[in-house]
């Protein structure tokens, strides 16, 4: 089980069952410190910060507002393409996919956001498979918009 344990404060230790955890030196006056120098990928000033900010209130209103959002968009871009086929002709696509590119863009930052606060352990946090999952859509869309680009180029 790769589950995180951390070992007290007077080791400053932190390990993993799977045994590549190390000892770490607290850079600073806080031992309370959610980041230590020397576990994560990279470390700067503002990740502190940056952590209170995605677990705020705000954020996480607004990265619910737009998930609604979307789920409106998608429920409003569907019903519009049927009503498109029925009458015989193609829905504004440039308006859906000026839609589409904004949605992807808030899910990608969202999620660069919290993985550059969590970063190797984004994978182990308590809500991994959401992170998975999150992943997942983003890269697709991602992998979606930059063939739609390859298409539109050659075209």
């Amino acid at each position: 089980a790769a589950r995180m344990a951390e070992r007290g404060y007077h080791g400053a230790e932190l390990a993993e069952a799977s045994g590549w955890g190390k000892a770490v030196q607290i850079d600073g006056p806080s031992p309370d410190s959610r980041f230590r120098r020397g576990v994560d990928c990279f470390h700067f000033d503002g990740r502190e910060r940056l952590d209170k900010f995605i677990k705020s209130w705000k954020f996480e209103l607004c990265s619910s507002l737009v998930i609604v959002a979307n789920a409106m968009y998608m429920g409003i871009n569907a019903n519009a393409q049927l009503d498109a086929a029925k009458e015989g002709h193609e829905a504004n696509s440039d308006i859906w996919l000026a839609f589409e590119r904004i949605f992807t863009v808030l899910f990608a930052v969202e999620w660069a956001l919290r993985l550059i606060v969590y970063q190797k352990w984004f994978f182990r946090l308590a809500d991994w498979r959401w992170n998975l999952l999150d992943t997942f859509l983003v890269l697709m869309s991602m992998v979606e918009l930059i063939l739609e680009a390859v298409d539109t180029g050659m075209a």
